[in-house]
């Protein structure tokens, strides 16, 4: 394989948006099964659970 190919990389950058992705991802995933214990806690019901459903998978990445 090409060394260039190995070094054209900034390594602080690459571990960096590697951590950004791992971390965002484990939130994304555990917000799921949050949501059925988050709805049962604040009593919501039909399109108020589906709504917190669908703002916890778009703003998942404000958690970071």
């Amino acid at each position: 394989m090409d060394r260039g190919f190995l070094k054209a990389g900034h390594a602080p950058t690459l571990l960096a948006a590697f951590l950004y992705f791992d971390v965002s991802f484990m939130i994304w995933v555990l917000l799921g099964p949050l949501g059925i214990a988050i709805a049962h806690d604040l009593n919501l019901e039909g399109s108020k659970n589906c709504l917190l459903m669908r703002l916890s998978d778009d703003f998942s990445f404000l958690a970071l």
